[in-house]
């Protein structure tokens, strides 16, 4: 009996540490699926807040109360208008408590050489560095968003005149030429991923947006690396939204008599 005691001991042994094993699988598993979870909203969350910071600067170039200024030869769109400023792409950081109250010794100006990028034609100012709480959209230092602007050409495939406002005559009239803009917008979250900040900023101020476009460029070389690419290859989380706009002039007829 003493036996037969011993036995059935050791049998509940088995069957409760059997019972622990299978309470543990089922914990590991729960964990892993909450914490699956937690990353796929967390990414949901991530992709939102870029969004909206990318969106709020779109949001303000639109604002049709400020393009006078923004037109103007010192303006966003008049500077980058210039004859001299053509495949160039002027950049500045979007604070939300500027807009876009454009400083051209705010900014900075990134072009292709032939062989490299070239940033130092009006200083580094212009890129978001985010080492500098300066620089992000809030005061919560977590998004920072850089804006560039570059003059673009109609493309060859568009209807004729369609870059125009219907019923002018720009030649006639004396006004100016109807200008096209691409303008990019990227929003980053530098401390998130596993690059330094200095690596953002080097990706932010060493690179353009547009596509290099020579045939002696080797695409692996820095100088065809975009912003978008070097952030992504860095693993940072970022968003890049691009739009193409027509700047067009126009007259409203105020009154008429015969």
């Amino acid at each position: 009996m003493i036996h037969s005691h011993l036995r059935q001991q050791g049998a509940t042994l088995i069957v409760v540490l059997i019972m622990l094993v299978i309470i543990t699988i089922i914990g590991v598993v729960g964990v892993k699926h909450s914490m699956t979870s937690l990353n796929i909203a967390t990414n949901s969350q991530i992709n939102e807040l870029l969004r909206q910071s990318s969106d709020s600067a779109m949001l303000a170039l639109e604002e049709v109360s400020d393009l006078e200024q923004l037109s103007t030869a010192s303006g966003i769109l008049g500077f980058i208008s210039q004859p001299e400023n053509a495949n160039k792409e002027l950049v500045f950081c979007f604070k939300k408590s500027q807009g876009l109250a454009f400083d051209i010794s705010q900014a900075s100006m990134v072009e292709f050489t032939g062989s490299a990028v070239r940033n130092s034609t009006l200083g580094q100012r212009g890129f978001c560095d985010p080492r500098s709480a300066n620089f992000y959209t809030s005061q919560r230092n977590a998004v920072l968003t850089q804006i560039a602007v570059k003059r673009s050409t109609a493309g060859v495939l568009e209807p004729a005149f369609s870059n125009y406002v219907t019923g002018t005559d720009f030649v006639s009239a004396k006004t100016q030429n109807n200008e096209r803009f691409t303008i990019y917008a990227t929003s980053v979250l530098p401390s998130i991923g596993g690059a330094t900040k200095a690596q953002v900023y080097a990706c932010l101020s060493q690179h353009m947006n547009s596509n290099v476009q020579s045939l002696s460029l080797d695409i692996s070389s820095k100088a065809a690396i975009t912003v978008s690419k070097c952030l992504e290859n860095l693993g940072v989380p970022y968003i890049t939204q691009v739009a193409d706009y027509s700047y067009m002039v126009g007259f409203n007829q105020l009154s008429a008599s015969n």
